[in-house]
């Protein structure tokens, strides 16, 4: 039956450029009368003939099921996708204690200009757009050399700093949404400063550390794929014109 469905599934993306992982969802409840090792058995037979295909698969389930369901032993050469609606981190321990490269931590995130609804939201710790390009995988023709952006002099020597230049709307606080236009980003992480042009895209502030020149962390996602990720300065950016993006 997983052959089936993954013939199915395989079917369905084929020709299809992706450029983040696919995943296997295991979590419901049908699957709780099996055994671990029956759950296991699943999974790698889905991931095994998804990967065989060129594609770049991850497994995803709750923090409860990665941590009791499954032998994680066997699914070790596949990224986890851990869903955990809890306030940190170190609570997630609590059900699972192993790797993740996606944590899913919420699913009440409004962003209308996206989507007119509820969206799970996630925080990546791997660049998964650079290494399926770069990799070939996903039908995607694999990445030889990035271009070379156009590099300015830095006009601040933080490192790890984004200057964005106008932010066209956000909600300067955690889990606030972002959206910037044609605007100027330069990156110093490194001297001289990388400045990318005409910059459009949509993203999620991070962090906040009170009480430094840039106290705001951001990710900015951009149409090709990739995310941008920095500190920026509250004063450099307009407040919102309107209440575009909402936190629930």
């Amino acid at each position: 039956m997983a052959h089936i469905t993954t013939d199915c599934f395989l079917k369905w993306i084929k020709d299809k450029e992706l450029d983040y992982p696919v995943a296997f969802d295991i979590e419901d409840a049908t699957q709780k009368v099996l055994t671990n090792k029956q759950r296991t058995d699943i999974a790698l037979a889905f991931m095994e003939k998804v990967k065989a295909a060129g594609y770049y698969v991850m497994i995803y389930s709750s923090a409860s099921w990665l941590g009791s369901k499954l032998d994680m032993d066997r699914l070790k050469d596949y990224d986890v996708w851990c869903a955990a609606y809890v306030d940190s981190e170190a609570n997630i321990k609590k059900y699972y204690d192993g790797e993740y490269g996606i944590w899913q931590y919420s699913s009440s995130i409004v962003l209308p200009t996206v989507y007119t609804s509820r969206l799970d939201h996630n925080y990546a710790y791997k660049d998964y757009a650079k290494i399926i390009r770069d990799g070939g995988y996903n039908n995607l023709k694999k990445v030889s050399a990035p271009a070379t952006p156009d590099i300015e002099t830095p006009t601040s020597d933080n490192s790890d700093v984004i200057d964005l230049g106008d932010i066209e709307n956000w909600v300067p606080e955690v889990g606030g949404g972002v959206e910037i236009k044609n605007a100027n980003m330069y990156v110093h992480a490194q001297l001289p400063a990388i400045r990318y042009k005409e910059v459009t895209g949509v993203g999620i502030v991070n962090n906040y550390r009170k009480g430094t020149p840039h106290p705001y962390q951001v990710s900015i996602y951009l149409p090709s794929g990739s995310v941008r990720k920095g500190w920026v300065n509250e004063d450099d950016c307009r407040k919102p014109k309107s209440d575009v993006f909402t936190q629930i």
